[in-house]
């Protein structure tokens, strides 16, 4: 019998440790590796290390940092952050964010093998997402404030991750744009369905491009099927100059104010384009609202997690997934009352019914100051109410019996009126024991005075 296998020892890399690869593209390759910081602590990051093939020519190595430096500036929700540019033995590498979910291809792909398509407000949330960040991108400044015009250049589903928590994440900010400047058509294989049909020419860019191919990402989704790509490079080429087909053609119920959106963004002159990000962004979201899409990103995480239930963590090796984490995966999407339910197991009627019957108590400070101790003899009568304080403003509320309320029903809402204190009929006279018992009005029996000279010795006689 076949034995598990174990994973590979995480092997040094500078000031990082290698765990195990991720993926291997045309010029890079990416690997989960670990940071280890003062006292023990780690941190998970993606290590991205340019091919070997690459690593020698200068010019590509002077792009790959200059444009890993830019962006390295970029912070954003809606950005996959580079926190760390540097080179260890002559590889140069970058030092990304580590992201536990899925891709948009990946995503797609799993919604086809089930026989759907994504449901139009995940596919606007992750739309709405793409625009916000290519917008930060378009408009990102330097230190000084001078305008960095960046453009992505690679908007595609396989570069738009969607997290486990429904964020969704733009990716290759870095090498993505050096590749494009790159004269070999075979360095873009596999992206040429998503370019814009002046990038396509080769041509200059600017940042409609990247709203062209948002759309393009857009359309795809909401279809179901793809829109440029053919079998060879030149025809899907000559498909984006031809231009986008309607996606109505496709799917004859499709709301024709969201086709008039995506139709805009793919036209092929960019003079008829949105002019940026934004102006996408606000029309998706305007069309969110006024059709009352449920746009949620805890919907969206639950049907990310519905897709893929038992490889939430997959991108982590068998050592570093825990129980609870394997278990919150694998537990299906519920309500937010069931969640909670399952946290604090606590019967919710019978707390709200203790705080409904609660007995104010305000307003009875001066009878306690009064009548202290005949509180005191009566409270003694009702030993399942227990001692209370004399000056108690907010007491807790009383505690439910030992035996099941039957005769209360689940929803009852009216307050059971506690039992009233009756003040005792006066004694007649006053306790001698207890002068704090005695009535205040009442004026004291003193002796009368007597006369100076009857207190001398020789006066002493027995009181009148």
């Amino acid at each position: 019998m076949t034995g598990a296998v174990e994973p590979p020892e995480p092997r040094r890399f500078g000031k990082y440790e290698i765990i195990r690869p991720l993926a291997v593209g045309g010029m890079a390759e990416l690997h989960l590796a670990r940071a280890v910081g003062l006292g023990g602590s780690e941190e998970l990051t993606v290590i991205k290390r340019i091919l070997a093939a690459h690593a020698a020519d200068p010019a590509f190595v002077r792009m790959f940092l200059t444009e890993a430096r830019i962006a390295a500036q970029l912070h954003h929700s809606n950005i996959a952050h580079v926190h760390d540019v540097g080179c260890v033995d002559g590889t140069y590498y970058l030092a990304m964010e580590f992201l536990r979910g899925r891709d948009v291809r990946e995503l797609a792909r799993a919604a086809t093998e089930r026989g759907e398509r994504i449901p139009l407000e995940h596919v606007l949330s992750i739309g709405i997402g793409m625009c916000a960040g290519l917008q930060h991108v378009h408009t990102a400044t330097d230190a000084e404030g001078r305008a960095l015009q960046l453009i992505h250049r690679d908007v595609s589903p396989h570069n738009v991750f969607v997290t486990y928590e429904g964020g969704v994440k733009l990716l290759d900010f870095g090498v993505a744009k050096a590749a494009t400047q790159v004269t070999e058509i075979g360095m873009l294989k596999g992206k040429l369905g998503y370019m814009s049909p002046e990038q396509s020419l080769a041509r200059a860019v600017d940042r409609r491009t990247d709203v062209f191919s948002t759309a393009t990402v857009l359309w795809e989704l909401t279809t179901g099927v793809r829109l440029f790509a053919r079998d060879g490079d030149k025809q899907t080429l000559l498909a984006i100059r031809r231009g986008a087909p309607r996606p109505s053609t496709v799917v004859p119920d499709y709301p024709p104010e969201l086709e008039r959106i995506l139709m805009r963004g793919l036209a092929t002159d960019r003079d008829d384009r949105y002019g940026s990000a934004e102006e996408l962004q606000l029309e998706l979201e305007r069309f969110v609202r006024e059709h009352g899409l449920a746009v949620s990103s805890i919907s969206f995480s639950r049907y990310v997690r519905g897709l893929f239930p038992e490889d939430e963590l997959a991108v982590l090796p068998a050592n570093d997934r825990t129980a609870s984490s394997r278990a919150t995966a694998a537990r299906p999407a519920g309500s937010v009352a069931s969640a909670v339910g399952e946290s604090l197991p606590i019967d919710l009627s019978e707390l709200s019914r203790s705080a409904a019957v609660a007995p104010p108590r305000l307003g009875r400070t001066r009878l306690a100051l009064v009548l202290a101790p005949v509180v005191g003899i009566i409270a003694a009568a009702w030993p399942h109410h227990g001692p209370r304080p004399a000056l108690e403003e907010a007491p807790t509320p009383p505690t439910a019996p030992a035996a099941p309320p039957v005769t209360r029903p689940a929803l009852d809402l009216v307050p059971t009126p506690p039992p009233r204190l009756v003040e005792p009929t006066p004694p007649l006279a006053p306790p001698p024991a207890s002068p704090s018992s005695t009535r205040p009005t009442r004026p004291r029996v003193r002796k009368p005075a007597r006369d100076p000279a009857a207190m001398s010795p020789s006066s002493a006689g027995p009181p009148r």
